[in-house]
């Protein structure tokens, strides 16, 4: 029996790490007490209009305001609560009760939005995610901003804003049956889609932060001691420090180093700088006592730092902080992207006139989440590569070698070609996107090779097909296309295609290396043995890879976005029957839950259902459909 309360203890608390060394700051620091005798201060945010500094004492149920050197209450009761936003509004189940509670209970965290609209946190169970529209005008009025997992067991730690006033919160339930955390972590889009960036048990997120132009994100996640840098727009993580012992806050400063305060062993505090390129973390000042938040000032070297059990605030201001700093997230969030091959941020110019006249989205170049106001829906390349990974290219081909008598009288003298979701499923209508290949090659007489296609609709021309109900079961590209893993003798960034004849025509073997064009190159072999190898140049394009007329995106198919919950309130859990499995860092299996009686389902719960069918696949399997059945008329 001891040995298996040993067990339990010992899977229940959090994991110990040995602590990282730290390293000292080679910084000149001034410390300032900004207020004084406070109760349990937490976090903060800086009022954009006016400039002075709010923050939340969760003690005191309150929400307070440092204006020149002077701390005094904000807002605190007589709150006038309406009941939620838009589509997302206040469902019946949370109508009145303490949802409507006409003061604050709690307060952990407060942010500004764009507009100077104030987001405030409640960790208690039954907390609320409360929007105040003009605290200049009235510090009363607030809204509840309906969240997805609307659970009595379910308090909110923490708020952040970006500046496309995508909403960021961490949410924490506690589960008393199970003697567990459940944290997790989501974000309200500008459409009013909540959306699951992070969950788990015995997960407990700190607040996270948004860089200045809202690309990248941190997330501190304190059971697991992780610290994680995110790509905001293609949803993954691209940078990290694993199992930093201790960590509990983040912030950014102005040129976007990662600041954290951490809890040492012997019980006092530090605030270091956590760099994840180095794998090291500086410490800037130690020996300080429980730390309640962090918080940065957009434009200076200056941070907050809230100290909940003395009561205070202090402010730390960097004396030499150089002129110009490079910035770190985007060295760092480059580099990934370049390496996974993530979506360019605009349309390659060779590809987007293509697209543009298929007439099924309107390809537009802006980041974030495009609201559509037309009956065309805009979709961003980064939307586009996530709905239909893809392989695409254009090139001059020049004939160097090769004992092919046609191709030597009559050379190829211009190559494109397009791989629809590469590796993907054959099975067309199993598939979300249909993996197809379009190959294009113009000869120097004019003639011209493209793809033809063989399915199981013999005698049906692909060009006939208006639906995508109307689709073979089974479709192949004739030649057949698809991207081999690189030979570990190869280059790491090569990537070969493989157009293959099958018996009935040439094969053509392409090799694309967008980081060293001058190993672009196309071999033709016939069954007789004959072959031509041929140089391949690329047209510039300012936004294709590397400057070239080359579009590789999301080719790794990667499995850990962002999961989008939708607009409907869900009462519980959000692990339901009908739902895919979501695959984050800290989840643990759907099956894994159906064995412990740790999720708490509802009527409710039970009776939610996806919309179908889903609207999200309508347009990538029309615009394939489409571009098959226009290519070599209307091609790039």
């Amino acid at each position: 029996m001891k040995s298996a309360i040993l067990i339990c203890i010992l899977y229940l608390c959090p994991m110990a790490w040995a602590q990282m060394r730290l390293i000292p700051s080679t910084y000149r620091f001034v410390v300032e007490t900004m207020a004084e005798d406070l109760q349990s201060p937490c976090g903060m945010a800086l009022d954009p209009q006016s400039g002075d500094l709010l923050f939340a004492e969760k003690s005191a149920n309150r929400i307070s305001i440092i204006h020149e050197k002077t701390s005094y209450g904000l807002i605190r009761s007589g709150l006038e609560i309406t009941k939620g936003l838009g589509r997302n509004g206040l469902g019946s189940h949370r109508a009145g009760g303490h949802w409507e509670t006409p003061r604050l209970r709690r307060p952990s965290d407060l942010a500004f939005d764009s507009k100077g609209r104030l987001y405030v946190t409640e960790a208690i169970q039954g907390g609320r995610l409360l929007r105040f529209p003009d605290i200049h005008e009235s510090t009363q009025l607030a809204e509840i901003v309906s969240t997805p997992r609307n659970s009595k067991e379910i308090g909110y730690n923490a708020v952040t804003v970006a500046r496309d006033e995508r909403v960021y919160i961490a949410a924490a339930k506690n589960i008393d049956s199970a003697n567990q955390l459940f944290g997790s972590l989501m974000s309200l889009d500008r459409e009013g889609n909540w959306w699951m960036i992070d969950y788990g048990p015995f997960t407990d997120f700190s607040r996270p932060v948004v860089s200045k132009d809202g690309k990248s994100l941190v997330v501190c996640e304190r059971r697991h001691a992780d610290l994680q840098w995110y790509d905001t727009e293609s949803e993954i993580i691209f940078s990290e420090i694993p199992k930093l012992n201790g960590i509990r806050h983040i912030a950014l400063l102005n040129n976007n180093l990662t600041i954290g305060a951490i809890e040492q062993d012997d019980g006092t505090w530090s605030i270091v700088e956590c760099d994840p390129k180095q794998d090291q973390v500086v410490e800037w000042l130690g020996g300080l006592g429980a730390i309640g938040g962090l918080l940065a000032h957009p434009d200076r070297p200056e941070l907050y730092v809230s100290l909940s059990e003395e009561g205070k605030i202090i402010k730390l201001t960097v004396q030499n902080w150089p002129d110009q700093l490079p910035d770190q997230i985007a060295q760092l969030r480059k580099q990934d992207r370049d390496k996974k091959y993530l979506p360019p941020e605009q349309w390659p110019e060779f590809f987007k006139p293509f697209i543009e006249n298929l007439n099924v989205i309107q390809p537009v170049n802006s980041h974030g989440f495009a609201q559509s106001k037309r009956s065309m829906e805009k979709v961003t390349m980064g939307e586009f590569a996530k709905a239909i990974p893809i392989i695409s290219g254009k090139f001059k081909a020049e004939l160097k070698a090769g004992n092919n008598v046609k191709h030597s009288k009559d050379p190829i003298e211009e190559f494109q070609f397009i791989l629809f979701a590469p590796k993907a499923n054959l099975i067309t209508r199993k598939a979300l996107v249909p993996r197809i290949s379009l190959f294009y090659a113009k000869h120097k007489s004019g003639r011209v090779k493209t793809t033809s296609f063989m399915h199981d609709l013999m005698g049906m021309k692909l060009e006939d097909i208006k639906t995508w109900e109307e689709m073979p079961e089974v479709i192949m590209s004739f030649p057949t296309g698809y991207y081999l893993e690189p030979a570990p003798q190869s280059p790491a960034s090569q990537i070969r295609i493989c157009f293959a004849g099958m018996g009935l025509g040439a094969d053509y073997f392409v090799d694309i290396n967008p980081r060293n064009p001058k190993r672009n190159k196309m071999v033709v072999e016939t069954s007789e043995q004959e072959n031509a190898h041929y140089q391949l140049t690329c047209f510039p394009d300012r936004y294709g890879n590397e400057g070239q007329s080359i579009l590789i995106a999301n080719i790794d198919q990667l499995e850990k976005h962002w999961y989008n919950l939708g607009n409907r309130p869900i009462q519980t859990s959000i692990i339901l029957g009908g739902i895919p499995q979501f695959n984050f860092k800290h989840s643990i299996k759907v099956d894994d839950f159906a064995a412990q009686d740790i999720v708490m389902h509802s009527p409710k719960a039970e009776a939610f259902e996806q919309i179908s069918p889903r609207k999200d696949l309508i347009w990538p399997r029309l615009l394939v459909q489409k571009a098959a059945q226009t290519w070599g008329d209307s091609n790039f």
